[in-house]
């Protein structure tokens, strides 16, 4: 009777452990960290969202860009192409940035020279905004985190993801 018992708790921690992880897969992956603040203020001197992956890697999906916006002024600009390989007719990309709870953060995303691109807004909260747009291969797209509101929480990260 008790090793019944024990197998009971066992199970349910274990899937309880399982429905924890799932919560997470949003932002599971693989992290890389902004690599210099100071140069990637601009639209022109965007920071490839890859820098910092391991040498060779060109696909972005699963990979998290891990930035800081060190005053409500900073600008952070990420530059992204989806390789040949990874695109068929109607390919999607779901981008995500999560930020520090209690400020609010904007993305935006543009053709290479600042142009609309069109999105599909999948969730807005209070620290998670997601959209998902129809990317074309090889063609580079600029990703811009900035400031929402009068101040950042400059000593904590945001995430911002792609899958």
């Amino acid at each position: 009777m008790k090793a019944l018992k024990i197998r009971k708790i066992v199970t349910v921690l274990a899937l309880v452990s399982v429905f924890a992880v799932g919560a997470q897969s949003a932002f599971a992956g693989i992290n890389i960290y902004e690599q210099n603040d100071s140069t990637n203020g601009n639209i022109f001197t965007a920071e490839p969202f890859l820098a910092g992956a391991p040498a060779g890697t060109t696909n972005p999906f699963g990979y998290s860009k891990v930035g800081k916006l060190t005053s409500p002024s900073d600008r952070d600009w990420y530059s992204v192409s989806f390789p040949s390989y990874t695109w068929s007719p109607g390919a999607t990309a779901l981008i995500s940035l999560l930020w520090p709870t209690g400020y609010y953060y904007n993305l935006t995303i543009t053709d290479e020279w600042g142009g609309y691109v069109d999105k599909n807004i999948v969730t807005t909260s209070d620290n998670l905004y997601q959209f998902t747009f129809e990317f074309q291969p090889n063609t580079v797209y600029k990703l811009h985190v900035s400031a929402g509101g009068p101040d950042v929480s400059p000593n904590t990260n945001y995430i911002l993801s792609i899958d």
